[in-house]
């Protein structure tokens, strides 16, 4: 991620994507305003921390955006 947040539209959900600085890839997450929790990347995918309530359907759709961002 060249910029540290990302907005994605998802299923009609506002989700907003904030990159954490850390030793590895870690999102903070909101969908709606509300915070999800985080995803750490791992292997090339986004993987929920403990606790992270990130609804399935959106976290595939994560996974599939930044495997195609790193096809291009």
């Amino acid at each position: 991620m060249k910029n540290k947040t990302r907005i994605l539209f998802l299923n009609g959900e506002v989700v907003i994507l904030t990159q954490v600085p850390s030793e590895t890839i870690r999102c903070r997450v909101f969908v709606d305003g509300m915070e999800m929790g985080y995803l750490i990347k791992s292997n090339g995918t986004f993987i929920p921390e403990d606790n992270c309530n990130i609804p399935t359907i959106i976290l595939d759709k994560i996974n599939d955006l930044a495997i195609q961002a790193e096809a291009a």
